[in-house]
């Protein structure tokens, strides 16, 4: 005698998407073979001027010391607010702007 029971259809739990992510991830990063990184224009070279403004000027000249003032205030009012994630957020960005120019010329990206 049969019964009427309807079939019940299972998804994936929540462990096998972050599996599946993970593998995927693995292989991505072993399928890429180079790494590039940009160095450090010198005067007269394309895009000096470019990188001069930017990195040496900004990043590491006035209004990069403003930012790093404004996310160092930032992250400590995160952490009086009991805020981890903003706080964390504003050292690192903090971080990001004291050693702007290794992190521009020294970041490599996989291809």
């Amino acid at each position: 005698m049969m019964t009427n029971q309807p079939v019940k259809i299972t998804k994936p739990g929540r462990y096998e998407d972050r599996r599946i992510t993970a593998i995927a991830g693995l292989l991505v990063a072993a399928i890429g073979s180079k790494a590039f990184a940009f160095t450090a224009p010198a005067s007269g070279d394309l895009g000096y001027e470019f990188y001069d403004i930017v990195v040496e000027q900004g990043i590491q000249g006035p209004i990069g010391f403003g930012v790093a003032t404004v996310a160092i205030i930032f992250g400590l009012y995160g952490f009086a607010q009991r805020n981890w994630y903003m706080g964390l957020g504003g050292l690192a960005g903090t971080t990001a702007m004291v050693a702007g120019d290794s992190i521009v010329t020294g970041v490599g990206f996989t291809i």
